[in-house]
């Protein structure tokens, strides 16, 4: 992204000369309540539940995220006794498991995919523990790539219940949500867990509603108990082939040695055990093989980048061969589409393909006057699996494990292009040091004189046209580009990684700790970030990226940049944002080089704080932004959206000392609706309007009383 124009500058003018900001005359009429499709919220599963006698907070709490469970519904869970009164009954700790009958279902590694309208339906017999209880609660393991992927019905005795899945791609057990907005439970709260009677239960059926649902198992239990899932998981498999390697010695180039000796191993899945030392690669590693992982002893073993030439691109170097035949014309792609007629007789060539069209729709401005590479990729990129081929001739079809969440005309020529993928790509337990000590003492965001400035071309670690690329436990320093990079892949994850002080911070294209580009499914979870130009990007067509948990802090510009092109169906949940211009852009690079973005993008549960300019900031002609839960602390600007942006939905969020919590510069519509303005107290003051139009439900609150 590069650094934002004068726009910012034109508004802290206007913010003066207006006081707390105009009259909201422009606004539309305030809304009571907004559509089901954009309320649903739910909180972090990876918090503990409480104590089954837990009380939710009665006031707003400005500085803390609303929890996920901030107490176990009534029904379950009776009032305090008094002192002198005998403790409530533990949990029951009993579960009963539910086989997921996936009978006419598509199957991928164990999970049953479910299309909108097809549904399960659990058949019960609760054991006496259970029964004894007024209500169960439903709980699964689903992977949940896009937000409305979660979106599902629950009927269990009378009519069906609207529900949520609070997953994600990780697919760790979480418990079934109600989803209407009488469920929420006060201005910070979340939905409410679907409480089951237990009186004539006798079956469950699920049905998905919003999306594709990847489900793989179910169970009942007690509402009180924690969130733990039946051991079902099956230890994964030895490799076939394990080899252990040191350095190579005193002036040998440890790149070459460990690229040649990985290409000789014999066939199989291959762990490479890398022994403490220092290893000097001098040119990349370079792997073009599957089930590779590099595994080393921790910080013990480090991996010292010093180039021979400019631009090798990357340390460590994971490289598919891509495209791999001829593609096949589609006619015209309905959104939530993964079937796709293939007449003929010739097997797909591969087990992957690639969703590509010409462009298409409206073009902003940004765009077509924004690079060829930016104009000319917009819709490039979601790579998917070919499960099979049903039926012969002309009626013959391939299906696909993932719809394409967008219509594409036949005048775009849609297409499917077959790839050829490296599969099963791991980095583990290293340290990677790029030549270039001057930058790890640099306190400021300036590209300083490095030792061996080739480094500040290349990355730390790049996988490319990569199926399933796994970083963890990895630490990358000093490098100039993104020091983790996954372009052209499919279900990329990268946890406790810990990236600073690169050697760039560039105009763009530098200084990023996870860049994701055209890369489809990615999660990035866990990681620390620190001293960046970017903690995170979402780049060129990206989709389903998810970024969890993360630690983002000093940074020159946005912490998580979204970064336009047309990507997503992104989920930002759970962060801690801290010490930055930016916490999180969506749709681009401030007018000036960046197309818009493509719709559904989810902004849930973060934190920001020390953010001197925007806490959520929507640019471009960017729609379909949903910002909820968030707690903004101390930003100049609490939420702008800008240059035509709008469909924005901010929804319960904590705005704590924003001078302008909400501006809007020609965009709109924004809907606000139960949000709290800490220290604002009228909706004029809180919402400052240059060109735009914003819906302020009339539950929002302002002032609330301490």
């Amino acid at each position: 992204m590069r650094t934002l124009p004068l726009l910012m500058l034109a508004l802290l003018v206007a913010c003066d000369d207006q006081g707390s900001g105009p009259p909201v005359a422009d606004a539309a009429p305030a809304v009571d309540a907004e559509p089901l499709d954009s309320t649903v919220d739910f909180g972090d599963p990876d918090a503990a539940p409480p104590s089954p006698d837990a009380a939710r907070p009665d006031a707003v709490t400005p500085d803390a995220a609303a929890p996920f469970d901030a107490a176990v519904p009534d029904a379950v869970a009776p009032d305090a006794a008094p002192p002198d009164a005998a403790p409530p009954p533990p949990p029951v700790t009993e579960v009963l498991p539910l086989a997921v009958d996936a009978a006419g279902l598509d199957q991928v590694a164990g999970f049953a995919l479910l299309d909108p309208g097809d549904a399960v339906t659990f058949p019960v017999a609760l054991p006496p523990a259970l029964a004894g209880l007024d209500a169960v609660e439903l709980r699964l393991r689903a992977r949940v790539w896009r937000f409305e992927d979660g979106e599902v019905q629950v009927q269990a005795g009378g009519a069906p219940v609207d529900a949520l899945l609070p997953g994600d791609g990780r697919a760790r057990p979480v418990a079934v949500r109600q989803r209407t907005v009488d469920a929420v439970v006060g201005p910070e709260g979340d939905f409410e867990r679907l409480l089951l009677p237990t009186a004539g239960l006798d079956q469950i059926v699920l049905t998905a509603s919003g999306g594709t649902l990847w489900l793989r198992d179910a169970w009942l239990a007690d509402p009180r108990a924690p969130l733990v899932p039946p051991s079902l998981d099956e230890p994964p498999p030895e490799p076939a082939v394990r080899i252990a390697l040191g350095p190579c010695g005193e002036g040998c180039d440890d790149g070459a040695a460990l690229t040649a000796a990985i290409a000789a191993a014999e066939p199989g899945p291959l762990r490479v055990d890398l022994a403490p030392g220092r290893y000097l690669l001098r040119t990349p590693v370079t792997i073009r093989r599957s089930d590779v992982t590099l595994a080393g002893a921790g910080d013990a073993t480090e991996l010292f980048w010093d180039p021979e030439a400019e631009a090798p691109r990357g340390a460590i170097m994971f490289l598919g061969r891509g495209r791999a035949g001829a593609p096949l014309a589609l006619p015209a792609v309905a959104a939530g589409t993964r079937r796709f007629p293939a007449p003929g007789a010739d097997p797909w060539p591969t087990p992957y393909a690639r969703y590509v069209s010409d462009d298409f729709g409206h073009i902003p401005a940004t765009c077509i006057n924004g690079r060829d590479q930016e104009h000319y990729q917009r819709h490039l990129g979601q790579i998917v699996r070919v499960l099979r081929a049903d039926g012969e001739g002309d009626a013959r079809q391939l299906v696909l494990d993932r719809a394409l969440n967008l219509d594409i005309p036949a005048e775009a020529n849609p297409r499917l292009e077959p790839l050829e993928l490296v599969e099963r790509a791991a980095v583990q337990g290293v340290r990677l040091l790029a030549n270039c000590p001057e930058a790890l003492e640099n306190p400021r965001f300036a590209r300083p004189e490095c030792a061996n400035p080739a480094v500040q071309g290349d990355a730390a670690i790049l996988f490319e046209w990569v199926a399933g690329a796994d970083v963890r436990d990895v630490e990358a320093r000093a490098f100039g580009k993104f020091s983790v990079e996954l372009t052209h892949t499919l279900e990329g994850e990268v946890t406790a990684y810990h990236m600073d002080h690169p050697s760039d911070y560039g105009e763009g294209g530098a200084g990023y700790g996870v860049h994701l580009i055209t890369a489809s499914r990615s999660i990035v979870h866990g990681i620390e970030v620190v001293h960046a130009r970017h903690g995170v990007v979402v780049d060129f067509g990206a989709s389903d990226s998810q970024v969890l948990g993360n630690d983002l802090r000093d940074m020159s510009q946005a912490l998580v940049d979204v970064h336009g092109e047309a990507s997503r169906d992104t989920l930002v949940r759970g962060n801690t944002f801290a010490d930055a211009p930016l916490a999180v852009i969506v749709g681009g690079g401030g007018n000036v080089a960046h197309c818009n973005d493509g719709p559904r993008h989810h902004i849930d549960h973060n934190t920001m704080a020390g953010i001197t300019n925007s806490g959520i900031t929507v640019f471009d002609e960017t729609r379909q932004v949903f910002a909820r839960h968030n707690v903004i602390q101390g930003a100049l600007f609490g939420l702008t959206v800008a240059f035509e942006s709008g469909d924005v939905h901010a929804v319960r969020n904590v705005f704590e000392g924003a001078r302008i919590p909400v501006q809007l510069a020609t965009a709109g519509p924004v809907i606000l609706q139960g949000n709290v303005f800490a220290d604002v107290c009228s909706a004029e003051a809180a919402v400052m309007i240059l060109n735009g139009q914003a819906e302020i439900a009339d539950d929002n609150l302002f002032c609330p009383a301490p």
